[in-house]
């Protein structure tokens, strides 16, 4: 098994050796492949670019119609759906008249999922659909570092 190989028994593969090829050269052929590509920018209109981006914010502002508090529970429900508390100082930093939307989303039938836990610093928001009550009061206590 560990005998001398015979010849024409396996493909003996030649090493090259390197030159001094510099990266300096391989700059320079970098830069020229650049050159050559075709910048996709150019073949668009300006036109078509400006109506697509219309487009978007009319979708958007489509979108983003609604209830001041359903877009609160919305951002609420999403922070929770990825595992994060919603703290009460983010939200006034944002929107000082928030706490008037927290209220109002409190009476709402179909918020009720949007809770709160009250820390030592502040009160977080969260949705108990997606987040136990155990497991916001342990993300309430790392928020706090206690």
């Amino acid at each position: 098994m560990f005998r001398r190989r015979k010849p024409g028994f396996a493909v003996e593969i030649n090493k090259k050796e390197f030159g001094n090829e510099s990266n300096e050269i391989n700059a320079d052929r970098a830069e020229e492949e650049l050159k050559m590509k075709i910048d996709l920018m150019d073949l668009l209109d300006e036109e078509d670019l400006e109506d697509a981006e219309s487009q978007d914010l009319e979708e958007q502002g489509e979108q983003v119609g609604g209830p001041k508090y359903i877009l609160l529970a919305d951002f609420i429900r999403e922070r929770s759906n990825g595992s994060m508390l919603t703290s009460q100082k983010s939200l006034v930093e944002e929107d000082e008249t928030v706490e008037e939307t927290i209220e109002k989303m409190r009476g709402e039938e179909d918020t009720q999922d949007i809770v709160s836990i009250k820390g030592d610093e502040d009160i977080y928001y969260y949705s108990n659909q997606y987040m136990s009550d155990n497991y916001a009061m342990i993300a309430m206590l790392v928020e706090e570092k206690d």
